[in-house]
């Protein structure tokens, strides 16, 4: 194979793994079988490594309603087995980077149609609360 082939079949691979609907699976193809003529840099393996997880997407709960209701325990993590997050007002969703890179899509585990989405320019910081803080600052210490 002459340097203008490999250079193109290089291009072409790369396009196609860095296609953010066929990423996550050219990415954990290619990191298991990767011929040894395909070399990626070290730019575009710590990028693939960053962009597949959020194109794959990851479980979180989201809370329904803001205000407590009668019936329905505050969370507390370190509870969670006496009152479990689905019994606290919480659901799980499956948080996705879209193939835009743009926004995040929300959606219900098994369910293919969007629930909202949230435009990359509008987030902020992430606010998380102080139980879980002082639960994160418990694992650091330990």
């Amino acid at each position: 194979m002459n340097g203008i082939e490999s250079t193109s079949l290089l291009q072409q691979s790369m396009s196609s793994y860095l296609n953010p609907v066929t990423a996550s699976a050219n990415y954990n193809f290619m990191r298991h079988a990767c011929p040894e003529s395909l070399q990626f840099s070290k730019v575009d393996v710590s990028f693939a490594e960053r962009i597949v997880p959020l194109l794959d997407g990851a479980a979180f709960y989201k809370k329904f309603s803001s205000r407590q209701s009668l019936n329905e325990n505050a969370f507390d993590p370190l509870n969670a087995d006496k009152f479990p997050p689905e019994n606290c007002g919480y659901g799980v969703r499956l948080f996705q980077l879209d193939k835009s890179l743009m926004c995040i899509n929300v959606r219900m585990s098994l369910k293919i149609a969007v629930e909202t989405s949230i435009c990359l320019n509008e987030i902020v910081k992430p606010i998380l609360p102080q139980t879980t803080m002082d639960i994160i600052r418990a694992q650091k210490q330990g």
